[in-house]
């Protein structure tokens, strides 16, 4: 699944029999989302088959195109907005908060710039981590959106993880990207608690991991085989690094830089990319943008997980 920002296309590529000898089958799932951003599969309305949700940047909004079957694949996929006040939206991810047993969607919204922090009022900031309830019938029946967060600025990617350990879904974000949605010395990485055991996604605490100025993306996944969490994340233009945080006991965390002076590095995946049941870490930069005046690295790397067994 591909999305064209620029002309807010949003894409798949069906896998053939001999994926590495030939191209490719591309089928197009939108041409009408307005500078499509970040994107997600799951199965939304629970047929079986995967379905796509996806961030708007330029639009503010979140919508959902529901999969057609292999006989709709041929056209577009039908639209359905689920909200369209998320100024600069960016994260959408899918995860079940409330445990029912039904998938709902995280979505961070970065807000605008230049707005004085003793501004309380989301409305004027527009910054928010929130997620949107599933209805059951989302063909038919609106998504019922929960806050998690609206008064810490400039969150900009994270992503559904269970980070205590007590069986539901917590949510670890970056906040900060650039200095005129929020000052430097406030860009973090902090992990939002659902509390609750399981918790049910209508009450959370925000506990910060670390500094990291210009931070842009946060993942978890145990690094070091401990058995607990640890967080990658990067650092987009300005911060121009990838580090990851130890999680360690007494809920302290230490910084790990992975590699330092990398010109707007952007998105992080932890993966085990071997097959030897360690995460390794892969990770993009990109050249730059309008906002800096400096090239990017404009590189995708890789890094093997050496840390030892427990």
């Amino acid at each position: 699944m591909v999305v064209n920002n620029r002309d807010g296309h949003i894409v798949w590529f069906a896998n053939n029999d001999s994926p590495g000898s030939g191209p490719w089958q591309r089928f197009v799932v939108t041409t009408k989302c307005t500078r499509a951003y970040d994107v997600v599969l799951a199965d939304l309305d629970g047929d079986g088959d995967p379905d796509v949700a996806a961030a708007g940047y330029a639009s503010g909004q979140f919508t959902w195109y529901e999969n057609p079957g292999q006989d709709g694949w041929d056209r577009e996929w039908l639209r359905r907005l689920i909200d369209d006040g998320m100024p600069e939206a960016r994260t959408i991810r899918a995860a079940d908060f409330n445990c029912d047993g039904k998938v709902d969607l995280l979505g961070a919204a970065v807000g605008v710039e230049n707005v004085p922090l003793a501004t309380p009022d989301v409305g004027q900031h527009g910054s928010s981590v929130v997620w949107y309830e599933n209805p059951g019938l989302p063909m038919e029946q609106s998504w019922k959106k929960h806050v998690i967060d609206d008064r810490s600025r400039a969150p900009i990617h994270g992503h559904p993880e269970d980070m205590d350990g007590d069986g539901d879904f917590d949510v670890v974000m970056a906040h900060g990207m650039r200095a005129a949605l929020v000052p430097e010395d406030q860009h973090q990485i902090v992990w939002y608690e659902n509390i609750g055991h399981p918790g049910t996604g209508l009450e959370w605490t925000q506990h910060r991991i670390g500094d990291l100025p210009y931070a842009f993306e946060a993942v978890a996944s145990d690094l070091d085989g401990d058995g607990d969490k640890d967080v990658v994340a990067t650092a987009w233009a300005r911060g121009d690094r990838l580090v990851w945080f130890e999680n360690r006991p007494r809920h302290t965390w230490t910084m790990h830089v992975i590699k330092d002076k990398w010109s707007g590095a952007n998105q992080a995946v932890a993966a085990d990319f071997d097959g030897d049941q360690r995460s390794d870490i892969a990770a993009t930069a990109d050249n730059g943008s309008q906002r800096i005046d400096y090239a990017g690295a404009n590189e995708l790397r890789w890094w093997r997980n050496e840390t030892p067994k427990q």
